[in-house]
């Protein structure tokens, strides 16, 4: 098994593995804010992911450009591939395997809080799940007004039949 094969694989159980998580995680995430807070919780977590992401190639970046440097390869990282000299390979694929070694260390502290945590397996009453409307997250101007901004959305369901009712009968 070549070493692009390897590479290959672990990516693509690693996307795998991501894609699996990921649902299941903004889910469960979600299910315990109330109806008003989805917008900001749901933008929170990815603000979250996307800061996670940012960071992570920095580091990656930074840890393979550090080993290059600490071995004398100065070569810009866009040249690498037409580079013939064994020096220069053998310092990137050093700097990507330190990597790898410290993503894994890093990936670890959080699994081991994640099994080491108590899980609320419990599931929410319909009074929780439909808490009332949050006006904390509303202008001043319109924050008197979150009762009736909670009868919306509680009447949600009654609102979007009626829309599809008006626009059956507009495009008959």
């Amino acid at each position: 098994m070549c070493s692009c094969d390897l590479v290959m694989s672990v990516r693509f159980a690693k996307g795998l593995g991501m894609g699996m998580w990921m649902a299941p995680n903004m889910s469960a995430t979600l299910s315990t804010v109330g109806r008003g807070d989805l917008g900001s919780m749901s933008a929170f977590l990815n603000l979250v992911r996307n800061v996670g992401t940012v960071i992570g190639q920095a580091l990656a970046t930074a840890i393979i450009a550090g080993i290059m440097l600490s071995r004398g390869v100065e070569v810009q990282l866009n040249e690498l591939a037409d580079s013939t000299d064994p020096n220069v390979t053998g310092a990137f694929l050093d700097g990507w395997s330190l990597t790898f070694l410290v993503f894994a260390a890093v990936t670890a502290v959080p699994l081991f809080a994640a099994l080491r945590t108590n899980l609320y397996t419990g599931d929410l009453d319909q009074k929780n799940r439909n808490r009332e409307f949050n006006s904390s997250c509303l202008p001043p101007e319109l924050a008197p007004h979150s009762s009736f901004a909670s009868h919306l959305l509680d009447n949600e369901p009654a609102m979007q039949a009626n829309r599809r009712n008006q626009w059956a009968t507009s495009t008959a």
